[in-house]
């Protein structure tokens, strides 16, 4: 994600740290959105692997089937 500078404003303390960072609505939108995208990635690892340990059985993972979801979700 490539951000500009001018758009990233910093406030700092009475001894120059720095307190805070203000940025526009559109970069906060796309940093926002690749946060999402990385815990997107981080979930499917663990499902992967989890798969990977049950030999490649969804079942035995613990996936659900979109079968079993559906007849589920309608007896709600």
């Amino acid at each position: 994600m490539e951000l500009v500078e001018a758009t990233i404003h910093y406030l700092v303390d009475l001894d120059g740290k720095p307190t805070a960072v203000q940025v526009d609505w559109e970069t906060w939108r796309r940093i926002v959105a690749a946060l999402e995208d990385a815990e997107d990635v981080a979930l499917a690892q663990v499902a992967l692997a989890e798969l990977d340990a049950a030999g490649g059985n969804p079942e035995k993972a613990g996936w659900l089937r979109l079968e079993d979801l559906e007849k589920e979700w309608s007896k709600e």
